[in-house]
């Protein structure tokens, strides 16, 4: 067991630093993006509110406390589009994150800390059989069962994850790293998971799953 930080949001206000231009609002799609695309100046990201928070405050899903129920006007699925800098950092990105989803939900916070379980992701006994993507590859198709997929220049370098079906999860990476996924697994075991593979290197995987979430559209 080791000791987390954990953080519950709550209805108030604050002021940080905050993006030149920002746009933030409720969308209707059928998916959500693991991260947020972010080139130099500009940021865009179709997430939930979970990933919003997390993301702003660099926090695992497991160690949110959300309010029971969500405040009034608050919806599953938002698109943000931003612009910033060029040189601001992450931890700057961030904190205008922090801002935006402050000013637009009154959103404050308090911290606590809490033990929780630690997994490892390890190579098996006989060995990988992921392969590393070279630059030249083209990438694999999109497996059979994920319909309607965004194009695949749209969300190289992340995961995305739908619930076709209830009781049904899918996940699927594009060119991404084993600590990307070690993030991803994170939020579905509700525990931090590290990476001890020593794999580098951006990959393609594919995963489709039983879950005992209880949502009957797309969505994460």
């Amino acid at each position: 067991m080791r000791r987390y930080l954990f953080i519950a949001v709550a209805l108030a206000s604050a002021q940080a630093q905050t993006f030149e231009v920002a746009s933030l609002k409720a969308v209707d799609s059928s998916f959500v993006e693991a991260r947020p695309k972010i080139t130099p100046g500009r940021l865009s990201w179709t997430t939930g509110m979970n990933g919003l928070l997390c993301f702003a405050f660099q926090l695992q899903p497991f160690q949110l406390q959300m309010p029971n129920p969500m405040p009034a006007g608050v919806r599953r699925v938002y698109r943000v589009d931003a612009e910033f800098a060029p040189n601001a950092t992450e931890r700057d990105i961030r904190r205008m994150m922090q801002a935006l989803i402050v000013e637009r939900f009154k959103i404050a916070s308090h911290r606590t800390t809490k033990e929780a379980d630690v997994y490892t992701l390890t190579v098996a006994k006989g060995g990988t059989k992921i392969k590393m993507a070279a630059p030249d590859d083209a990438p694999p198709p999109y497996p059979d069962w994920w319909h309607n997929p965004p194009p695949p220049q749209a969300i190289e370098g992340r995961i995305l994850q739908t619930i076709p079906s209830p009781g049904i999860v899918t996940m699927a990476g594009r060119k991404v790293t084993i600590s990307q996924l070690c993030e991803e697994l994170s939020s579905h075991f509700s525990s931090t998971v590290t990476d001890a593979t020593g794999l580098t290197g951006p990959y393609y995987f594919a995963v489709r799953r039983r879950s005992s979430l209880p949502w009957t559209r797309n969505s994460a």
